[in-house]
């Protein structure tokens, strides 16, 4: 693991300053019913999943997820992840803030949406 947080340092350092990728290498997979009791184990779809995280999750680099559109058979959210170096969230923050006009229509609300934070203006 040090060796692999030595290379990223490296890189971070002399090559890039941000890594950008898929989230995810395909759109949340479909919630089975017969999951909905006792939940579902599928090692190999959620290794598919994962893909894109493991990098940040190894070596511990902060990383930020933001939707860039949606899937035109599920309507579903298709985001990017950007990883930047140790300590440069500013970086993740500013990229993702200049790519928040990416969405032609803004981000749409799933069908079930709870505003947590109360951020909401009520006009509604």
């Amino acid at each position: 693991r040090s060796y692999a947080m030595d290379l990223m340092e490296d890189m971070f350092r002399n090559k890039v300053d941000i890594i950008l990728s898929p989230a995810t290498p395909c759109v949340a997979p479909q919630f089975r019913e017969d999951a909905m009791s006792h939940g579902e184990s599928n090692l190999s779809k959620t290794a598919q999943l994962m893909r894109y995280a493991i990098l940040g999750n190894f070596t511990g680099i902060p990383a930020m997820v933001f939707p860039v559109g949606y899937d035109d058979e599920t309507s579903l959210p298709i985001s990017l992840q950007i990883q930047a170096a140790h300590w440069r969230e500013d970086l993740l923050f500013r990229v993702a803030r200049e790519s928040s006009g990416i969405l032609e229509h803004g981000i749409a609300k799933p069908a079930m949406y709870v505003d947590v934070l109360g951020t909401e203006n009520d006009d509604g």
